[in-house]
């Protein structure tokens, strides 16, 4: 009978440590649980940044393309605006030469003209 009650009272103490094994692992069964969630919350954020940064980074891109198409597009402008310089510069160069060799022949013409008056009187 006191046999019995060892044995009864050894299988009693196995249980009593099997249970708290059990609890044990339960508990860290549900910390792990928790914690995997938590990680896959964050990874979740990583991601949701992740992709606003990719956003981010190609609206930068375009605005930089769009930026050097327009420098692309001024510089054309500058050239043929120089260009435009460069040809009424020499038009009003012309023009300044055309202006004096009128002017020259318009003083010869007022000369034969005060000539022609002072021979007429």
């Amino acid at each position: 009978l006191r046999e019995k009650e060892d044995d009864r009272k050894k299988i009693l103490r196995q249980y009593e440590d099997l249970t708290r094994e059990v609890q044990e692992a339960e508990t860290i069964n549900r910390t792990l649980e928790m914690q995997a969630a938590n990680l896959m919350i964050e990874v979740k954020s990583k991601q949701s940044d992740l992709e606003a940064a990719r956003a981010r980074a190609d609206n930068l891109d375009s605005y930089v393309e769009e930026i050097l198409r327009q420098n692309e597009q001024f510089r054309t402008q500058i050239i043929s605006l120089n260009a435009k310089v460069d040809m009424l510069t020499s038009d009003l160069q012309d023009n300044r030469v055309a202006r004096d060799s009128v002017l020259t022949d318009l003083d010869g013409v007022n000369q034969l003209a005060v000539k022609l008056n002072t021979d007429k009187v």
